[in-house]
């Protein structure tokens, strides 16, 4: 890609939008040298990355960014959703050293592991995580959380952290500008109870989904209790008129009510 190479040293200075994909049938290594390439002379310039890319093997991924030296990616945004050819069972990881966070905005990840939980995120408003394998405790979770002062979207799937229900007293961890909210596992719905039942929000009523298909329910008497301790928070902030929440059905059915009799004041959903 001379002409794409030529471009870069002509622009000097400017901001870069990195974007690079290519069809999941095959890898390309031309693509694949061409971004070793950037990230070894403009890595400072580039404010938003992302990589949709069917590679050869984690040791093409680790490659890529070898050239990378610590905090040298000063990114706005970055999304990440590699996939090793021939293989949907290993992760490729990201040096999550390369990166200097205190500018980074939105983070969109998917089906590629590294130490996301441990970074410091001050500015950050959208925090996309699907397909995580390596998860930390559910305390450091809600650390992180707490951290997430201007935290507007946060969906995560099948990434959540595992831990007990019952960690003691915790005070709720509070996301003021919160307006997108998305929960989903294929595993133990607990994973999404023990986060339902921690946190807080005040913005504007938020869209909220919540998506459960595991074969097991698990603690099913947890899911409900954690889904209405949620919702009654919420409540509080904007006078909802709902004070309790029904958790039914194989696909998890909602149900809310204003009164001790159970009339329903809130539509019924699958989710």
């Amino acid at each position: 890609m001379p002409w794409a190479a030529a471009r870069l040293d002509r622009s000097k200075a400017a901001d870069l939008v990195l974007v690079a994909k290519h069809p999941a049938h095959h890898s390309n290594t031309a693509l694949e040298s061409f971004l070793m390439q950037v990230f070894t002379k403009h890595a400072s310039r580039v404010r938003e990355l992302e990589l949709d890319l069917l590679i050869l093997s984690s040791s093409t991924w680790t490659e890529m960014f070898s050239a990378l030296q610590p905090s040298s990616l000063r990114l706005h945004s970055l999304q990440l959703e590699p996939l090793i050819q021939g293989s949907r069972s290993v992760s490729p990881t990201f040096p999550n050293g390369v990166l200097e966070t205190d500018n980074l905005r939105s983070l969109v990840i998917a089906n590629c592991d590294g130490p996301w939980y441990s970074l410091s995120f001050p500015t950050l408003t959208t925090l996309k995580l699907h397909n995580i394998r390596n998860r930390p405790p559910l305390i450091e979770f809600l650390e992180l959380l707490r951290g997430l002062a201007n935290l507007q979207v946060l969906d995560m799937g099948n990434s959540l952290p595992r831990g007990p229900p019952y960690l003691g007293h915790i005070d709720p961890v509070h996301l003021p500008r919160l307006q997108y909210l998305c929960l989903s596992t294929t595993e133990n719905p607990d994973d999404v109870a023990n986060i339902m039942s921690r946190i807080s929000c005040s913005s504007t009523p938020p869209t909220i989904k919540f998506l459960m298909r595991p074969g097991d329910l698990g603690n099913y008497a947890n899911v409900e209790s954690s889904f209405s301790t949620f919702f009654c928070r919420l409540g509080q902030y904007h006078g909802l008129p709902y004070r309790a929440l029904r958790v039914e059905g194989k696909d998890i059915n909602l149900q809310a009510w204003n009164d001790d009799s159970g009339s329903v004041s809130m539509d019924r959903g699958t989710v």
